[in-house]
């Protein structure tokens, strides 16, 4: 019937490669099955961002912050030519939770997570308006109340570190099918068989196709796990002038809706924008029109820029798994990976770039369970 592996991965995302390190590290015969390049499609077109897990301080999810930290502070050990730490911004409020009083216990709390997680340096602390325009005069004006200093990491060149991984998978002995094409994954005698470009046997598989393929895999409780696949589209909106800071920002526009703004070699990078998506992932794609009422929402941040359409030199868009709508009707994601189960294969639905290594040994414990 073809070849025969212990593990077969089915998609070449970050998601992926993740999984068939993981799994090779393990002793683990490993195929990675991928229908185009390794690594080209939503993983390519993120902000690059290896989050430490702020987000979930206010959400009181202090497990989840803690995991988000190691899984940074492991990349950042495991990369260091390719991963390095950003300091980003956030303009303190004279309202609300932004408050300075608040925003200082956030950060004292976050400190001592950090500590808890490994990490051996200060990781968050609280800025006046003069410090600000220190280190970025041209975004000063948005920081009245002072700032919220907090360190994320950033991959630096995006196709050297995906190289990197490439070669490390060879090492380890996986083999890579690129431009393959799996349109089935069926049971049979002491495992799967997948269907395709090749066929092949394995006694596991993990699917981490997201939209690009669904294995048709049904039992009850797996079904039960899994709910209406809904898709949506994220895209960041790359421009060629200068970053106007040296710190990265994360700002709240005057519709309420948060910005992300990271340096890059060539510009900054701004997002993310979600809407809906349906069809072809391969089809997915930003319009004009788009693309204006995004760069419309900057220019109210930064004035002085000057951005025009043709500022923006690319655009990055991905597809991820979208739980529904909140309540003024924009796309809802998951907030973490989501996993179905059956005996010998793992479905996933992935969110995030930075835990990808942590996410891979999870659904190595599912198979072995």
């Amino acid at each position: 019937m073809g070849d025969s592996f212990d593990v077969a991965v089915v998609g070449g995302g970050i998601s992926g490669v993740g999984v068939a390190l993981e799994a090779a590290k393990r002793g683990k015969n490993v195929v990675l099955v991928e229908r185009g390049t390794l690594l080209s499609q939503t993983s390519s077109n993120s902000l690059r961002i290896i989050h430490g897990g702020l987000r979930y301080l206010q959400q009181f999810h202090f497990p989840r912050v803690v995991q988000s930290l190691r899984s940074q502070i492991e990349l950042l050990n495991l990369y260091p030519e390719h991963i390095k730490r950003l300091p980003c911004l956030m303009p303190l409020q004279s309202r609300g939770i932004k408050q300075k009083p608040f925003m200082a216990a956030a950060g004292a709390f976050y400190n001592l997570l950090y500590r808890a997680a490994g990490g051996g340096i200060r990781n968050a602390d609280i800025l006046s308006q003069d410090q600000v325009r220190e280190y970025s005069p041209h975004a000063a004006h948005l920081f009245a109340q002072g700032a919220f200093l907090w360190h994320d990491a950033h991959v630096v060149h995006l196709s050297k570190f995906f190289s990197t991984l490439r070669e490390e998978l060879l090492e380890r002995g996986v083999t890579l099918l690129e431009n393959h094409t799996v349109t089935e994954v069926s049971q049979v005698s002491g495992g799967f068989a997948l269907s395709g470009t090749s066929i092949l046997t394995a006694s596991n598989v993990v699917n981490v196709a997201g939209p690009w393929f669904h294995s048709g895999i049904q039992a009850k409780h797996m079904s039960a796990q899994r709910r209406p696949y809904k898709w949506a589209k994220g895209y960041n909106l790359l421009m060629k002038k200068p970053f106007p800071s040296s710190y990265a920002l994360g700002l709240q526009g005057k519709s309420g809706r948060l910005f992300f703004l990271s340096p890059r070699s060539d510009g900054f990078a701004v997002g993310t924008w979600y809407a809906p998506f349906e069809g072809p992932a391969d089809e997915v794609f930003v319009s004009e029109e788009e693309q204006s009422t995004a760069l419309g929402e900057i220019c109210e941040l930064f004035p002085d820029l000057a951005l025009s359409l043709s500022d923006i030199i690319d655009v990055e868009v991905g597809v991820l798994p979208m739980k529904g709508y909140d309540r003024v009707g924009d796309p809802e994601l998951y907030g973490a990976e989501r996993y179905a189960v059956f005996p010998g294969y793992v479905e996933v639905l992935s969110t995030k770039f930075t835990p990808f290594l942590y996410q891979a040994r999870k659904v190595l414990t599912l198979l072995e369970r």
